[in-house]
């Protein structure tokens, strides 16, 4: 990997997309409690508390020297698997138990362990044996049977896709790349065949009779060029699209803000994962630029993925949109990668 001058530049110009999207976000976010909130400033309050809280983690990563955390990263993934256990005994909500409190333990586990993922793919050589995938899959397991009985799928199939990009760029021999994805393919089945829920959004999805996309659709194409105006979404203004600050959030901004409004959005997630991906492939530490790879192609597949929901591509997920929906600790662990990816990015001046 050769080092390139501009790197901490890229870092630089990374800063911009990120705060624009957070922008519209919460931009977005006042535009659905101006009529879905009996007090008009009640998910806009929450979601600001949470980029305080985010943006102070954010700026104490970007203090310390991400090698330090990779060096302790798998004390820190074992407790955040402990945590994440826990919501087993939590109340369900929404017919699962995903909740801890006011979050989604879930949400830092996955960064907790794409840190201590990166940092033992490349430990020794740049070349990832039989013997480091098994070594990592057995935390993993124990990540997928915990968000199983929550359930969580759609995270599971996240993460599936997130570690098969990071073995794929890892060195691993290519002939063990098959039967690697043929095992997540299968327990990915598997797990959907075992939860009616799953299986039921598929056939939905299949017979075109998901309710959320049909309304979704509806918003994106009335939108027009330059949109309705804040506020002024129809679909949300009937009911139609349920809890719209979440993970149809960009459905609504589409109506309200029209063509250029998710051009904008889709440019600043374009230079986001350009950014990030330049610094992760110039950087001259393998366990940086993985780290930085992980994150960022988490980041980016999180955003594409709800984008292929909201446009009817893919069955309904429960992914948000990445730093634009609703959710404290989704915001919060996204800032917290993007805080690593830049800390990959400065280390490299």
């Amino acid at each position: 990997m050769e080092k390139s001058p501009t790197i901490s530049t890229v870092a630089d110009i990374l800063w911009l997309p990120m705060c624009a999207l957070i922008g519209f976000g919460l931009l977005m976010i006042f535009s659905a409690d101006y009529i879905r909130a009996g007090d008009i400033f009640c998910y806009f309050t929450k979601q600001l508390f949470w980029i305080i809280i985010g943006s102070g983690i954010f700026y104490a990563i970007l203090k310390m020297n991400y090698k330090f955390l990779q060096k302790y990263s798998l004390h820190l993934l074992i407790i955040g698997i402990l945590i994440l256990s826990i919501t087993l005994f939590s109340p369900e909500k929404g017919g699962a138990k995903r909740w801890l409190l006011v979050g989604q333990p879930s949400e830092f586990v996955r960064v907790l362990f794409f840190l201590y993922l990166s940092a033992f793919l490349s430990k020794k050589s740049g070349t990832c044996s039989l013997k480091k995938c098994i070594v990592s899959f057995i935390f993993f397991g124990a990540i997928i049977v915990i968000l199983a009985l929550q359930p969580h799928i759609g995270m599971i199939l996240f993460i599936f896709c997130v570690i098969f990009g990071l073995l794929f760029i890892s060195g691993i021999k290519k002939r063990w790349l098959l039967p690697i994805g043929v095992i997540m393919i299968i327990i990915s089945s598997a797990l959907i065949i075992a939860y009616p829920h799953s299986l039921e959004r598929i056939e939905n999805f299949s017979e075109k009779k998901e309710w959320q996309v049909e309304q979704s659709a509806i918003a994106l194409g009335t939108g027009g060029l330059f949109g309705a105006g804040i506020g002024e979404s129809r679909q949300k203004l009937r009911g139609f699209l349920p809890m719209p600050q979440t993970d149809f959030i960009f459905s609504i901004l589409g109506e309200e803000m029209g063509f250029f409004g998710t051009l904008f959005i889709i440019s600043c997630l374009l230079v986001f994962s350009a950014c990030g991906f330049l610094i992760a492939f110039h950087s001259q530490s393998l366990s940086g630029s993985f780290l930085a790879f992980s994150l960022t192609l988490g980041i980016t597949l999180g955003a594409i993925i709800n984008l292929c929901v909201i446009l009817g591509i893919v069955p309904t997920t429960g992914l948000p949109f990445p730093y634009i929906s609703y959710g404290g600790s989704a915001l919060v662990s996204n800032l917290m990668a993007c805080g690593l990816i830049l800390k990959v990015g400065y280390s490299e001046e």
